[in-house]
């Protein structure tokens, strides 16, 4: 896993080969990178995260912090501390701290440093299987890289040089191109006319993705990564992440053993605390709108089958969220009423809580509709309750 981390994601960002501009890492060179890196046998790491999301449907903006901070060896054992930090619409912030342990056998996890649990359905034993695959894929992820370098996708420059660990480190910028990632995903044939269409739409209205990464280079090693995203399709309803990645040194030797007289995780009982951050989680994870169009994504995919990259799916002038409402089709023409009861899908969904695909949800002989225009309850019996 740590072979795999390293060597696809990091050597992804600096697979210059051919470059002039590693003239400036002597002594080493692109070669001497992509070696040391796969023969690194462990590293500690620190890497921290920043979310922060606003969309119509969330009073303020909802922020989440993770911090994971640990050492990985080759073999996927390791130890970690994680940190995370989650403040909702309403401003009340929520923290959990967990310290960890991995090995062959299980995962280890500590709530406050005394009482362990073990899962043992998640370990590391199948890691030398996993090992066995990586140099292939990792082949396929640098040949892919490689073309994204080419198809100029991702661009990068030199900026500098920093101390970092005490050691000098080149200083890379570098950033996506929304239109040739586009145009890459049409020759990998990943993408439909129409898709590309409004894919590339929306990256151009609301998409930056950027970043910076730092090559340590006396050890001819990666030192440290950054990477800046937005998602702002309108000034109320953004989302935007920004991660680190730091690597604090390789092939250290250290000790990774497994707690004493651990506990079955099937056994830990959840708190109070911990039902509270879920369903903080959940609702703001329900919001998520990527076009802006005030529609969720999860509604738009599970309820109104819509394009979450495109605010009008039907290229109709009309919204989305405007034909939702008003009871129209957001995928063709006409009125969305999929039992023809004479209640849009809407109406039943979120006002009257009946079955959009039957015309009589309780089976009392009268239509929804029927029921519903003579203010009786098409859920069951008597009078709806104003």
């Amino acid at each position: 896993m740590l072979k795999r981390l390293l060597s696809i994601v990091l050597t992804g960002l600096v697979l210059v080969s051919a470059t002039p501009v590693f003239a400036m890492t002597a002594p080493g060179s692109t070669r001497d990178l992509l070696k040391n890196m796969t023969e690194v046998k462990s590293a500690d790491v620190e890497v921290s995260i920043s979310v922060e999301t606003k969309n119509d449907q969330l009073a303020k903006p909802a922020k989440f912090d993770t911090t994971i901070s640990g050492v990985s060896n080759l073999n996927g054992d390791g130890r970690f501390d994680f940190t995370f930090s989650a403040t909702d619409d309403n401003g009340k912030t929520q923290n959990v701290s967990v310290s960890g342990v991995a090995t062959a056998n299980a995962l280890y996890l500590t709530r406050d440093g005394k009482t362990w649990y073990f899962n043992d359905n998640v370990s590391t034993k199948d890691i030398s299987t996993d090992n066995a695959n990586a140099d292939q894929e990792i082949g396929d992820a640098n040949k892919a890289i490689q073309e994204l370098l080419e198809r100029g996708v991702i661009s990068y420059r030199v900026e500098g040089f920093d101390v970092i660990n005490r050691k000098p480190a080149l200083r890379y910028t570098y950033s996506l191109n929304n239109d040739k990632f586009v145009d890459y995903l049409i020759y990998k044939q990943a993408l439909t006319s129409e898709q590309a269409i409004d894919l590339r739409a929306t990256l151009a209205k609301s998409v930056t993705v950027s970043g910076n990464f730092w090559i340590d280079t006396a050890a001819m090693l990666p030192a440290m990564l950054t990477i800046n995203a937005s998602v702002r399709p309108s000034d109320t309803c953004y989302t935007n992440v920004s991660a680190t990645v730091h690597f604090n040194s390789f092939n250290q030797d250290k000790k990774i053993e497994a707690p004493k007289n651990a506990i079955n995780i099937k056994d830990y009982k959840q708190t109070a605390a911990d039902k509270s951050l879920l369903t903080s989680l959940e609702k703001t994870a329900a919001t998520v709108d990527t076009d802006g169009d005030g529609l969720s994504d999860s509604d738009e995919t599970n309820i109104w089958r819509t394009n979450i990259l495109n605010v009008d799916s039907d290229h109709d002038g009309h919204s989305d969220k405007v034909e939702v409402t008003s009871g129209y089709n957001p995928n063709g023409v006409g009125k969305l009423d999929s039992d023809k009861d004479g209640l849009s899908d809407y109406l039943e969904l979120t006002k009257y809580h009946t079955n959009r695909y039957s015309r009589d949800t309780d089976r009392d002989g009268f239509s929804d509709y029927t029921e519903v225009m003579h203010g009786y309850n098409p859920n069951g019996s008597g009078r709806m309750k104003k």
